[in-house]
């Protein structure tokens, strides 16, 4: 976001960070219900909330990660960038883009 307020003439974007920070703490979440005692009261009201809290996490984690490149695109366009040169990894993408009137920097294909 800060480069593209600084209107930086090549940005590029990673499509799996989106879901890093959800997803992180949903798996602490689940971490947490592991050190929670199986008891009555309170506790399985935390116990549940925790739970609750870390399935939400992770489902927002992994959706912002699949599909959040969709908002990026837009954002992006709407600020005249255009798509330069697309890494596509097993697990994630790197995108760069470029500001309109300027011209793509060469890449290399080997990663």
């Amino acid at each position: 976001m800060s480069a593209l307020r600084a209107r930086e003439g090549t940005i590029e974007v990673a499509s799996a960070l989106l879901g890093f920070a959800p997803l992180g703490l949903g798996i602490a979440a689940f971490g947490a219900l592991l050190i929670i005692p199986a008891a009555g009261g309170w506790r399985e009201a935390v116990a549940w909330a925790t739970f609750v809290a870390a399935l939400v996490l992770s489902i927002a984690g992994i959706l912002l990660g699949t599909v959040g490149s969709f908002g990026v695109t837009a954002v992006m366009r709407h600020h005249g960038y255009h798509v330069c040169h697309v890494w596509r990894g097993t697990r994630m993408s790197v995108t760069t883009w470029t500001a309109r009137g300027r011209a793509c920097a060469n890449k290399d294909d080997d990663g």
